[in-house]
């Protein structure tokens, strides 16, 4: 969990279920039906439907900056161990 989003998802259209219809007369409809009130559903108010904003995930050189030394002591004292 966590993380920037962007990642790949695992198997078919976005990690989506697969389901198979067979034995009905109008099956496109019927997947039409389905697409259309998925799509509806992703729209439910959870914030799900809101891209990330640019660089939201990026790390700014002060970040990184303390990262590294926080590294370096972590080094040192593993050193004097």
């Amino acid at each position: 969990g966590g993380g920037c989003g962007g990642g790949a998802h695992h198997g078919g259209a976005g990690g989506a279920h697969v389901g198979l219809i067979e034995g009905v007369d109008d099956a496109p409809a019927i997947r039409d039906m389905i697409l259309d009130r998925v799509s509806r559903a992703r729209g439910a108010g959870l914030g799900d439907e809101r891209a990330p904003a640019p660089g939201a995930c990026g790390w700014t050189t002060e970040r990184v900056e303390a990262l590294r030394a926080i590294l370096a002591e972590a080094r040192a004292l593993r050193a004097a161990v």
